[in-house]
């Protein structure tokens, strides 16, 4: 075999494997189809014989195929230039496919291109793989902050998002090692070196963090740190997606703070409600500001401040309850005790007041005998007063008869004897009679005393009878002294029958005053039994007040205020 032989049948090889592998298409220079493989007819759903003879344009969406760049292109393949790129065709049923192709011209012996000869692959798949994952990096660098790095950690480059949040431009930062966003001590510290020496293993790292933007801005993230991959599977590139979450967790520090404040309050006023609950009404509550939980606090305070004071004023109502039930069992039992010695006082007065009574009864029946004496006394010294002026009319007579003198001694003699027993019976009587009888026996003492003179005169006269001429002046004035004595005697007698008809009048007045006051302590006696009834009541109901009131201070006993 020649060697040009050989080198065609090298270029049939060769052109066959990719005949093989490739979608082969031929055309001459004007674009009209003089041949296709069974690729080419597959990737666009026609037959041979459907598109051979036909121009290429029936591949081209229409607007392209009239275009001048479309002519261009062809101008470009007839005049021997080769092309290349990624091309969008139509099939036969209208589908949008993608062509990684070279259009090659085909020349002849003296280098003048005679056919254009298409290699294509179909890339659709690829294509739309590819525009997807750019419609989502695209969709993702202009909803989030995007940033790549070497695997050494230097800025490669920077989307618009990312620059605004750190406030830089992209010649600030490209080239800056990633360092320059962290605070120094993190920068230094060896959890940031084990960070890129995670990123260098291909391993992904995602989380919250803290970057400083330009001027020491604080800036908060969301992020994740992709490594990417080369053909070989080795980390090239580091690209970062985060989204700026500043504001958010400021707000979280300020919630989480609220929260805390919030959580102490609420502990504050738990403590404070349980100390409550377990009766120690202490506790102060002041609210701190304006927020529900403060108004919750103002009026758990209100509460606990009301509670107090009804609590204060229980335990003072139960003290003072307690004390006065107390108090009535004390009287109660004081007034059961005095009522029980009324009783027996009563009981003795009862009796004192009949042996009165029995007394003003005799003291009225002797006022009574007094009386009658009285009157029989004072009849009798009226009677001595008529013998005395009949003695007067006698010793008037002794100057005509001294017989008649006789006669009269001894009726002087007996009216003396008499009166000197009715002074003597008076004088008897009077001591009876006590205080109210003393003028009378005074009386009736000098009555006695008239009497024995009176028989000493008889006597005297007796003696005398001879000498009764002599002493008729003595006689007569003696007998006017008798007059005289009688009428006193006859006044005084009329006073104390007076005063024993007083006497007998208060007796019988007094008998009936003892017996409407025995009537009364009778009274007196009943209604201090039945006194003595309702204090033992009273007793009985104080024990269950004084229960009661126990029990009151017990349940209140456990508050402190």
């Amino acid at each position: 075999m020649t060697a040009s032989k050989r080198r065609n049948a090298d270029y049939e090889g060769k052109i066959d494997a990719i005949s093989k592998a490739q979608a082969v298409i031929e055309f001459r220079l004007d674009g009209t189809i003089l041949d296709a493989n069974d690729n080419f007819l597959k990737s666009v759903g026609y037959t041979l014989d459907e598109i051979k003879g036909k121009h290429h344009r029936m591949f081209c969406l229409p607007d392209y195929a009239r275009s001048d760049d479309y002519a261009q292109f062809w101008q470009k393949l007839g005049q021997g230039q080769f092309d290349s790129g990624e091309y969008k065709r139509v099939t036969k049923d209208g589908r949008e496919i993608w062509l990684n192709a070279s259009y090659n011209p085909i020349f002849d012996a003296e280098g003048r291109p005679f056919k254009v000869v298409k290699f294509a692959s179909d890339i659709t798949a690829l294509k739309m793989r590819n525009a997807e994952y750019e419609g989502k990096v695209s969709a993702i660098g202009k909803a989030q902050a995007v940033i790549e790095f070497d695997m050494h950690g230097n800025v490669l480059d920077a989307n618009d998002n990312f620059l605004a949040v750190m406030d830089y431009d992209l010649s600030d930062i490209q080239g800056e090692h990633h360092r320059m966003f962290c605070e120094p001590e993190y920068a230094s510290s060896p959890e940031y070196k084990k960070f890129w020496q995670k990123l260098n293993r291909g391993e992904f790292d995602a989380g919250r963090y803290k970057r400083l933007g330009n001027h020491g801005k604080v800036v908060w993230i969301q992020a994740t740190y992709n490594p990417i991959l080369d053909l070989n599977g080795k980390p090239y590139k580091v690209v970062k997606f985060a989204i700026d979450i500043t504001e958010q967790v400021n707000l979280e520090n300020s919630i989480q703070s609220k929260a805390a404040n919030d959580s102490r309050k609420v502990n504050a006023l738990l403590e404070s409600v349980a100390r409550a609950a377990q009766g120690d009404l202490t506790c102060n509550i002041v609210p701190e500001g304006d927020e529900p939980i403060d108004l919750l606090a103002g009026g758990i305070s209100k509460m606990i401040v009301d509670l107090r004071g009804v609590i204060g004023n229980v335990v003072s109502a139960a003290n003072g309850f307690a004390d006065a039930s107390h108090a009535i069992a004390e009287r109660a039992t004081g007034v059961a005790v005095g009522t029980q010695a009324l009783g027996a006082t009563v009981e003795e007065m009862n009796a004192s007041i009949d042996g009165l009574t029995f007394s003003i009864n005799s003291i009225a029946e002797n006022t009574s005998n007094a009386d009658y004496l009285a009157k029989a006394t004072q009849q009798e010294a009226e009677a001595g007063a008529r013998a005395v002026a009949k003695s007067i009319e006698a010793m008037d007579l002794i100057n005509r008869s001294s017989e008649d003198i006789g006669e009269i001694v001894k009726v002087i003699s007996e009216i003396a004897n008499q009166t000197n027993m009715l002074a003597f019976n008076a004088a008897i009587e009077a001591a009876r009679a006590g205080e109210h009888g003393l003028g009378f026996s005074v009386v009736a003492d000098e009555v006695r005393k008239l009497a024995e003179r009176s028989s000493q005169a008889t006597k005297e006269i007796s003696k005398l009878i001879n000498e009764s001429v002599k002493r008729v002046s003595t006689g007569s004035e003696i007998s006017r002294q008798a007059s005289d004595a009688f009428d006193k005697i006859v006044s005084g007698v009329a006073k104390t029958t007076l005063a024993i008809s007083d006497i007998s009048k208060a007796a019988n007045e007094q008998l009936l005053t003892a017996r409407e006051v025995s009537t009364a302590i009778q009274y007196i006696a009943e209604e201090t039994e039945k006194s003595a009834a309702n204090c033992d009541s009273i007793a009985r109901s104080t024990d269950g007040l004084n229960e009661r009131a126990g029990s009151l201070n017990q349940t209140v006993s456990g508050f402190v205020v």
